[in-house]
């Protein structure tokens, strides 16, 4: 039962706009709030387009299968309004009832099934004042918030809250207890994943999700295995249409060198438990990482996803914009609402400078641009769902400095091309991903020959080799990959002032990547030092 929704049923609202996808959540916790000693109505009533209007044990009312069209029941409801107009309601009889009008909104919705018609609106308009002296309340449910201007102060709209840690933990606890009850599985089969990383995984879900996700978990793998769970959160990002699930088995093991970046989601992957909520420690923001293309930003953010065993979204802003006025923001809105109902998750942005430079520089699309961001923004700095951002930037230049404050990012990186001790990890990682024994190439003389080479066109130049090698029928070899790496002009040859540029603009600024807290403090003592000594 959600107790915003009991004190507004109790403070006498009479006309509710419910924002749910849950009909039968919300119908259950009014017929809770009907039930309590200090409310008790006279039960729930349901409308919807095909049935007409009945009890909520299914029963018929009175009449109540003709009034199947959006005019019929709300004459009806004004009508019983008129009848205890007036009269003293403190009788259960005359206490309420609550009716619940399923269908509503697409009616009332413009451009909707029904289409919008001024005699609803009118109905609607007059219901709160014609409610007013009596016990009755009309709650209508909705999966989307669609009001006319003129029904906006005639209406108070509440959005509905997804089912609660708590929630879970008995529904999980429930589904172990009857298979156990049934023998389907033992306690230490019950026991092998903990019911807080259950629970946590199907934070974002509806009940009635909930409950599919762990049928289905069960009978692929008889246990409630986690990524199975993950696949039900991909579905709901595929039907909404605004971000894009990305499918990845890229890990920290992949990655080579960002070794502060490794040590930091180490110390923030523990964050998103409830000891961490206990310990008083929020919920992670994200992280900025700046540098150059290729050097693994993009890659980064994958396994970071899967260092947190978290579903990872990407936002494009491309897919924000709309042709009608209000579109984009709205559009906005609800990929943000999208990302939180699917939480815990990684949120990554990329590009983000692209993004915001439409926000900084004049524009002749009326402000939408920067209405769009502004929401991001806020957003990111007001948030408290478990949403990790990942923002990935080639540039400072078009990044306003507030974004780099700690209140919307918990750390800001800078990704340089990579250093010999990490392309020498990069090549490995890259020959054993192709499952080519290490020991038989020359990592030495590849590093060497490799300087200012991004870890993107590493990649590019096993591949290349691969290439050569495959066309002649044979293994490829140390030498191939010398050659294609002669064959190779690396982006800083040609972008070299833009390299540097970025290099400059994020001196003591940012955080490098592949620095941890021990080497920074180590730098950190020695400039200390240093100017002890000049001072002397």
């Amino acid at each position: 039962m959600d107790k915003e929704l009991e004190n507004l049923i109790k403070s006498r609202y009479s006309l509710l706009y419910v924002v749910s996808f849950e009909e039968k959540r919300v119908i259950q916790s009014l017929s809770k709030i009907c039930d309590l000693e200090d409310v008790n109505y006279n039960g729930v009533q349901i409308w919807d387009s095909t049935k007409g209007l009945r009890c909520m044990s299914g029963a018929a009312v009175s009449g109540g299968e003709n009034l199947v069209t959006p005019e019929a029941i709300l004459d009806h409801i004004l009508k019983k309004a008129l009848e205890v107009e007036g009269r003293k309601a403190d009788s259960k009889a005359i206490r309420g009832p609550i009716f619940v009008l399923c269908d509503l909104f697409r009616y009332i919705q413009i451009g909707g099934g029904g289409g919008f018609t001024p005699e609803i609106e009118r109905r609607l308009r007059v219901l709160p004042d014609a409610l007013k002296l009596t016990f009755m309340h009309v709650v209508v449910i909705s999966p989307i918030l669609t009001l006319p201007t003129a029904l906006e102060k005639c209406i108070t709209v509440l959005d509905y809250p997804l089912p609660t840690k708590d929630q879970f933990s008995v529904l999980v606890s429930f589904a172990k207890q009857k298979l156990l009850d049934r023998k389907r599985i033992t306690k230490e089969e019950g026991d092998a994943v903990p019911v807080e990383n259950v629970v946590r995984a199907l934070l974002g879900l509806t009940m009635q999700e909930a409950e599919d996700a762990l049928a289905k978990a069960f009978i692929v793998t008889k246990k409630f295995d986690i990524p199975t769970i993950l696949q039900i959160k991909k579905q709901i990002i595929r039907k909404g249409q605004l971000l894009d699930y990305i499918y990845s088995e890229e890990t920290m093991q992949n990655v080579g060198g960002f070794e502060g970046l490794k040590e930091f989601i180490r110390f923030r992957k523990k964050a998103f438990s409830d000891a961490a909520i206990e310990y008083g420690l929020p919920n992670p923001k994200g992280v900025f990482l700046l540098g150059v293309q290729g050097c693994g930003k993009s890659l980064a953010a994958k396994a970071i996803a899967n260092e947190l065993q978290v579903p990872l979204l990407k936002l494009d802003m491309g897919k924000m914009f709309g042709s009608l006025i209000g579109e984009s923001e709205e559009k906005m809105r609800r990929a943000l609402q999208l990302a939180e109902s699917v939480a815990p998750c990684v949120l990554f942005i990329d590009e983000i400078d692209k993004s915001l430079a439409g926000g900084t520089t004049s524009s002749t699309d009326s402000g939408t641009t920067k209405r769009v961001i502004a929401t991001l923004l806020d957003w990111m700095m007001e948030k408290k769902s478990p949403v990790f951002v990942v923002a990935a930037s080639n540039s400072l230049a078009e990044i306003p400095k507030p974004i780099l404050r700690k209140g919307r990012f918990d750390e800001c990186f800078f990704v340089d091309l990579p250093i010999a001790e990490e392309r020498q990890e990069i090549f490995a990682i890259h020959f054993r991903k192709r499952k080519r024994d290490v020991q038989k190439f020359d990592l030495v003389k590849l590093v060497n020959l490799t300087d200012k080479y991004s870890g993107s066109e590493i990649e590019g130049v096993i591949e290349d080799a691969m290439h050569i090698a495959f066309s002649d029928d044979r293994e490829f070899t140390t030498e191939d990959v010398v050659a294609a790496i002669s064959l190779c002009n690396p982006q800083y040859t040609v972008v070299k002032e833009d390299i540097d540029r970025i290099r400059e603009e994020s001196r003591n600024r940012l955080r490098p990547v592949n620095m941890t807290i021990k080497q920074m403090m180590k730098i950190k003592n020695k400039e200390t030092d240093g100017n002890r000594f000049e001072n002397v």
